[in-house]
């Protein structure tokens, strides 16, 4: 009886193994890659009603309006936003900007 290993059985149990985790980490980062997709979409669409909320409030003061009397009406002044970083410099997002993992060396 030989304690010697099938070579190739080895290998091609070796090779499921790694296929099974590369696929759950193809699928992650595709997911998360989605995530920072819907961020940036919904970003851009919180950024333009936001200026457009600000555009009418301003032309309800310049209107005759003052802010105690909108606040009396239950409107609020826009919320002044803190710029936002690009995706490009936001830490730990590891989207490429098209749908891929950033590569490894």
């Amino acid at each position: 009886m030989s304690d010697a290993p099938d070579v190739d059985a080895v290998a091609a149990e070796a090779r499921d193994l790694l296929d099974a985790r590369v696929t759950s980490v193809r699928e992650l980062a595709k997911a998360q890659a989605e995530v920072a997709h819907v961020q940036e979409r919904h970003e851009d669409e919180l950024a333009a009603v936001t200026s457009a909320h600000a555009d009418a409030y301003a032309a309800a003061k310049k209107g005759g309006w003052s802010e105690q009397e909108l606040k009396k009406l239950g409107l609020v002044a826009p919320v002044k936003r803190t710029a936002a970083r690009s995706r490009r410099t936001r830490r730990g997002s590891g989207a490429t900007g098209d749908g891929q993992a950033p590569a490894t060396e």
